[in-house]
C-alpha cells in the first residue's frame, strides 16, 4: 500500500501532466489550423479532428516528455513553496523514496 504522500505527489503530477498535454494539443491544433485553413475548408470536422489526433500522436515524442518535465517542476516548486518537501524529508523519508513517484511516471 502506498503512503499518502506518494499518492499525493502522483496525483499532482498526473493532473498537471494531463493539463499540459491537453493544452499543447489545443494550441498545436489551433496554430496548425490557422496556417492550413484553406485546405480544411472543404473537409468535414470529423476528418479534421482525426487528422489532428494523428498529427499529435506523431509529435508525441516531443510533447509527452516536455509535459512530464513541466509537471514535475511545477509539483516540486509548489511543494517547496508550501514547505511540503521539508515536512516529508523531516519525517524520515529519503530523497530516493521521495523521487519514486516521478521515476515511476517517467518509465
Amino acid at each position: 500500500m502506498h503512503k499518502i504522500w506518494f499518492r499525493y505527489l502522483l496525483r499532482e503530477v498526473l493532473k498537471t501532466f494531463c493539463f499540459m498535454i491537453i493544452s499543447l494539443f489545443v494550441l498545436y491544433s489551433f496554430i496548425d489550423y490557422s496556417i492550413h485553413m484553406k485546405a480544411f475548408a472543404k473537409v468535414p470536422w470529423s476528418f479534421t479532428l482525426v487528422y489532428y489526433f494523428c498529427q499529435f500522436a506523431a509529435q508525441a515524442y516531443i510533447f509527452v516528455p516536455f509535459s512530464f518535465l513541466v509537471a514535475s517542476i511545477k509539483v516540486f516548486l509548489s511543494s517547496s513553496q508550501h514547505n511540503e518537501l521539508v515536512a516529508i524529508l523531516v519525517s524520515g523519508i529519503s530523497y530516493k523514496k521521495l523521487m519514486r513517484p516521478f521515476f515511476l511516471l517517467g518509465l
